[in-house]
């Protein structure tokens, strides 16, 4: 026990010394819900009289949520993150590995930040709908799809700090040698207010990532 708890506090004090973000003085923050439907059940509400008489109680949901954070001498554009199928806001807080997600890193660069959890994803999951939720395993699935590498294996240029064994499979392997850039959120949409909805990857090229 002893040891594993050293372990674990060698590794938050490596985690916190290497991956930490530049302070930032945080005017606001806070959380919203955005749009949404009630619906109402049939009859009408009589109290509490029988608890298992919902007749007349509403329902709120299918909202979207978002957090944000206003940092101090803003930019005149906010970041709004919008995350990709089968995820959630927490995309865009941090890498695999720990280090800083674009939240930060664009809070850091003095972006006002909105990061958002879609209409039955995450924060935002109540539905005015009754559906069934799979329980597919495809942890390695995704493992690929984020461009990390073949499970076990991580690409050589993979973003995620961590040793790189082997390029994986021969076709992962040439993509990879194509392209050199690699983001670990390939799925996601950066939003510029006033601006519309870019790539993510273009909008890093131009801010020079």
């Amino acid at each position: 026990m002893k040891k594993f708890l050293a372990a674990m506090t060698a590794a938050s004090l490596f985690t916190a010394t290497a991956f930490a973000m530049k302070p930032v003085t945080i005017i606001e923050q806070g959380s919203f819900m955005a749009g949404g439907k009630v619906i109402t059940a049939a009859g009408t509400y009589n109290g509490f009289n029988d608890f298992k008489d919902l007749s007349g109680n509403t329902l709120h949901g299918d909202h979207a949520y978002c957090f944000y954070q206003i940092p101090k001498k803003a930019k005149n554009l906010s970041m709004v993150f919008l995350h990709g199928y089968g995820q959630s806001g927490k995309s865009w807080e941090t890498t695999p590995d720990g280090r800083d997600g674009f939240q930060n890193i664009f809070l850091e660069r003095g972006f006002k930040t909105f990061v958002v959890d879609q209409p039955r994803r995450g924060r935002a999951g109540r539905a005015t709908v009754a559906g069934n939720i799979s329980a597919t395993p495809d942890d390695q699935l995704w493992y690929y799809n984020f461009r990390m590498g073949v499970y076990p294996n991580y690409y050589r240029k993979c973003a995620v700090k961590a040793p790189c064994f082997s390029y994986g499979d021969e076709t992962a392997r040439k993509k990879l040698a194509k392209n050199k850039s690699f983001l670990y959120n390939s799925f996601g949409f950066i939003v510029h207010i006033g601006l519309g909805q870019r790539p993510l990857q273009e909008t890093l090229l131009d801010l020079n990532f």
